[in-house]
């Protein structure tokens, strides 16, 4: 009886020697198929139809594809290109199957990362558990932010909405002083906090979601830690908004607080 066993890969970061050991495993389960399909004296060598294959995806548009595990050993283009994607699949005589398919960014619709097998005779759940096994020891892709994404995304917003609102009322302050714009000396005391309190709340929104997306393109599901170091566009983007951070957001921040 046929079976399948699927495995969703999310939140890892994996390095080089990571992908070549996964490589190796299922090549070796590709090489132990056809030494026991030649070990039966009825096979010839010629008529044994299992398939070893590694596609390369990289950033540039250029895919490669060998069915050896040159491309990942003996070549080096994972060191001098930044690859986007990687599939590893298996073929064996008797329609076993085992796909490995991960793809650097942030997780949606348009990727799938997964381990797929699929054969009978109890070689699925063998085959899986090794591999599984071997995935779940993979660098796992969290950290404080990550744990807790929505309680900072919460705090920053309402952070940066304040001063967004100060730095709003201070230009409408100074567009009154010169003159371009008329105020209102004695506004209702009512109708002003009804509107600073929907004010803040919809400043507070929008900076949520753009905090969130910020923080989904700084750490992404699955990131290949391998390559051009100036191709590492999200360790690039972590290490710039830190800089940011800490040397202009901060210290606004403090000024702010300082003064109130």
């Amino acid at each position: 009886m046929n079976e399948m066993i699927t495995k969703k890969i999310e939140n890892k970061i994996f390095s080089k020697d990571n992908i070549i050991k996964i490589a190796n495993m299922i090549y070796s389960i590709y090489e132990d198929n056809y030494k026991q399909f030649i070990a039966d004296p009825l096979n010839e060598a010629s008529h044994y139809r299992g398939r070893f294959k590694v596609e390369l995806v990289c950033d540039d548009g250029t895919q490669y594809t060998n069915e050896s595990l040159d491309l990942l050993t003996k070549n080096d283009i994972i060191d001098y290109k930044k690859v986007i994607s990687i599939n590893i699949t298996f073929w064996g005589h008797r329609r076993e199957e085992i796909r490995f398919m991960i793809n650097e960014g942030k997780g949606n619709h348009f990727y799938i990362n997964k381990l797929e097998v699929s054969g009978d005779n109890g070689l699925p759940k063998l085959w899986f558990r090794e591999l599984e096994e071997v995935i779940e020891h993979v660098k796992p892709q969290k950290n404080f932010i990550l744990n807790h994404k929505g309680i900072v995304a919460t705090i920053f917003s309402f952070v940066l909405s304040f001063l967004t609102f100060l730095t709003i009322t201070l230009f409408i302050g100074v567009l009154g002083k010169i003159g371009w714009i008329t105020l209102n000396s004695k506004p209702q005391t009512e109708n002003v906090w009804i509107y600073i309190t929907f004010l803040l709340v919809m400043i507070s929104a929008v900076w949520r979601l753009e905090i969130n997306k910020w923080i989904n393109e700084l750490w992404w599901d699955i990131e290949f830690q391998f390559g051009p170091e100036h191709l590492q566009r999200s360790k690039a983007k972590r290490k710039v908004t830190w800089i940011a951070f800490s040397t202009v957001i901060l210290p606004v921040i403090l000024f702010f607080l300082s003064i109130l």
